[in-house]
């Protein structure tokens, strides 16, 4: 009697097991790709495999299908997730464990959904949307003349997610916009930085919306650029936090996520450690280097990927010139002035080198475009602004002087 109840549980359990795995393949079944969406190739299989969320958590209802034709073959494994962030979680884990290394980005050095992974050998995409997470395997390799584009497939996917993903996602991700970093002081933090790029050749070539991870069920709307020149690409994905502690635990979730080193952007030697540290587990002839990073309540992920290996210095110098030494956000030496120190405790000194006495208007806002305090001045030498009762944060200092404005970022901490 003993045998035949052990017998009747094992039973019970297989039946709820597959019960589970038919129920999840239904769900999935608005994601999958069809006949008219592969042309030239047979539907061979569909199954069912788990999917890697961490290293103690498995997902057990993705579905992979099988196509082929008859010269190569292609395997699609669809994985819906209870959240959105299990999806960028998962997707980003599965793709560090599938197959070594993986950079940030798709062949084409464009970023697919909400965030993409792609090997380095370029058999292997993934790219996650909303709670959806995409592996694309092709056992050859790629070739971008083929009718088989991996791009173009990649938007076929992207697109049948964006008609059929739920109604609160999509709702969710309107409530993350208000919250989002406006273009323009994206435009603002980045500017030294961009300007090094544009020194060596890069065009901006893509603006897009990027999130980063608080909790299990929150998210942060963040702004990411693209610059690309022939043979490499390099990206800047900024997220604004309403305090340290929560701009912290995001680049510690982006860290532990994607095997990227952390650094503090407005110290020099954390950032040269982060590289340094990077390294000593990627070839040092590795084609792309990616660290994350935290200047006040902002976190930053830089990315550089060249086809001819990475040129470590250009990228360091990249990534420094949004630190105490480059956070400008104005060419403030063609107009005589200068603003430090910067990140300021109590104060900042404005010191104008042109000798000549001038009656200014010094505003200081934060990045929401509040105006936090406005003095009316006049100085030939330097003036010192208290900062003692402003809150620790990135403001913007604005200094109307006669018909010049200027415009200077700088970061308070006490």
């Amino acid at each position: 009697m003993a045998i035949n109840l052990i017998h009747f549980k094992y039973l019970l359990l297989t039946v709820i097991f597959t019960l589970g795995l038919s129920s999840a393949s239904y769900a999935q079944e608005r994601f999958l790709l069809n006949a008219a969406d592969m042309p030239g190739y047979q539907l061979i299989s569909t199954e069912t495999l788990p999917w890697r969320i961490s290293a103690d958590s498995l997902k057990l209802d993705v579905v992979q299908q099988r196509w082929s034709n008859q010269k190569d073959e292609c395997y699609i494994a669809y994985g819906e997730f209870d959240s959105e962030a299990d999806a960028y979680k998962g997707t980003g884990y599965e793709s560090q464990s599938f197959a070594g290394p993986f950079i940030f980005g798709s062949p084409t050095g464009e970023i697919i959904g909400n965030s993409s992974w792609v090997s380095l050998d370029q058999y292997v995409v993934f790219f996650q949307k909303g709670n959806i997470g995409i592996k694309i395997i092709r056992p050859v390799e790629f070739n971008t003349e083929d009718s088989f584009n991996i791009l173009n497939l990649s938007n076929k996917l992207l697109t049948k997610i964006n008609d059929n993903i739920s109604i609160e996602i999509a709702n969710k991700d309107k409530e993350l916009l208000k919250s989002r970093i406006s273009i323009e002081y994206y435009n603002l933090l980045t500017k030294a930085s961009f300007d090094l790029l544009t020194s060596k050749g890069y065009n901006e070539f893509k603006v897009d919306n990027s999130k980063w991870i608080l909790n299990k069920d929150s998210l942060v709307m963040g702004q990411r650029k693209q610059w690309s020149i022939s043979n490499s690409i390099s990206s800047i994905d900024v997220t604004r936090f309403s305090n340290e502690m929560d701009a912290q635990n995001a680049t510690e979730n982006k860290v532990g996520m994607t095997g990227n080193t952390y650094c503090l952007l407005d110290d020099t030697a954390s950032v040269s450690a982060a590289i340094n540290d990077y390294f000593k587990f990627i070839n040092r002839h590795s084609k792309y280097v990616s660290i994350v990073g935290r200047i006040g309540n902002y976190a930053i992920q830089f990315y550089y990927f060249n086809e001819n290996g990475v040129d470590i210095n250009f990228f360091k110098r990249v990534v420094l010139a949004i630190n105490s030494e480059g956070t400008g956000v104005a060419d403030l030496e063609n107009t005589g002035i200068k603003v430090y120190p910067n990140p300021a405790t109590n104060f900042i000194t404005i010191e104008n080198a042109n000798g000549k006495s001038e009656r200014t208007i010094v505003k200081l806002m934060n990045l929401d475009g509040v105006l936090v305090s406005q003095k009316n001045i006049q100085f030939s030498g330097s003036y010192r602004l208290d900062l003692s009762d402003v809150k620790q944060g990135a403001y913007l200092l604005k200094m109307q002087m006669g018909n010049q404005q200027i415009t200077k970022l700088i970061i308070v901490t006490h």
